[in-house]
């Protein structure tokens, strides 16, 4: 499929947001092709559909039987990385994939072919912004933390990891290694404050901008009004004040 092909799909599901989908094909097309980047970061309140989109991707691979080594997806918590102790583990990850990968290739897949399908995964993380570095004007060390092992296995990272196959009918672990470059990470979260974070940057005194402004008819009255939007006044800074590590964000192609 091409990306139109693949954005025509997506915009079936999913109610507006055009602009985004368009990103969002392009990123499932390099993917498919064994790409290495093509990583998103999607910011958006409640409700504007992060989710949705993620579900989508899930049934394009579903519907479509090229797509059939592409199937494995996992859609988590950015906290589920850690433990209570604020430990990160991959292995936390890697289990889901595996049992995803199970599921569809049968009882009687070999480890290579897990690996093969737990490579080719498509990993959803929702509320990121969840694991800022910052909360409440503090460090937030599990965080930080959290951050830095996404970072590593966004980047690509082999990892040496026991699967479990069947083999004479019993159950047994063989090592392979999992290479994470090979996965397409798709990341949302509302970030919730930014807006007027934002909002107060641009407004302040000393930024000397001017926002744009339309005109109104309201009660049998023409009004003048100034309207504000984040989307056209963010910057990448934005989220480094967020609690948003530069090393993080750099692993996502927009």
């Amino acid at each position: 499929m091409k990306p139109i092909e693949i954005n025509d799909f997506l915009q079936a599901d999913v109610i507006g947001q055009q602009e985004t989908l368009k990103f969002v094909a392009v990123a499932i097309f390099k993917h498919i092709q064994g790409e290495r980047y093509g990583n998103l970061l999607m910011i958006g309140n409640s409700g504007t559909g992060k989710t949705t989109i993620m579900r989508s991707m899930e049934r394009l691979y579903e519907k479509h039987e090229e797509f059939h080594a592409n199937r494995v997806v996992c859609i988590m918590n950015a906290n589920q990385f850690a433990s209570e102790e604020g430990i990160v583990d991959p292995n936390r990850l890697l289990v889901r994939l595996e049992e995803r990968a199970r599921e569809i290739l049968g009882e009687d897949a070999t480890a290579d072919e897990i690996g093969n399908y737990m490579e080719r995964a498509t990993v959803c993380i929702d509320e990121i912004d969840k694991i800022s570095a910052i909360v409440g004007g503090k460090p937030y060390v599990t965080g930080i933390n959290i951050q830095q092992g996404l970072l590593t296995l966004i980047e690509g990272e082999r990892i040496l990891y026991p699967v479990t196959i069947y083999k004479n009918k019993q159950l047994e672990k063989a090592a392979i290694h999992v290479d994470t470059g090979k996965m397409l990470f798709l990341c949302a979260g509302a970030f919730e404050s930014l807006y007027d974070q934002v909002y107060r940057r641009v407004t302040s005194p000393t930024s000397r901008v001017k926002l744009p402004a339309e005109t109104v008819y309201e009660n049998g009255e023409v009004q003048i009004r100034e309207y504000f939007t984040l989307r056209h006044w963010f910057k990448q800074e934005d989220l480094f004040d967020y609690g948003m590590q530069p090393q993080f964000l750099s692993r996502f192609d927009n």
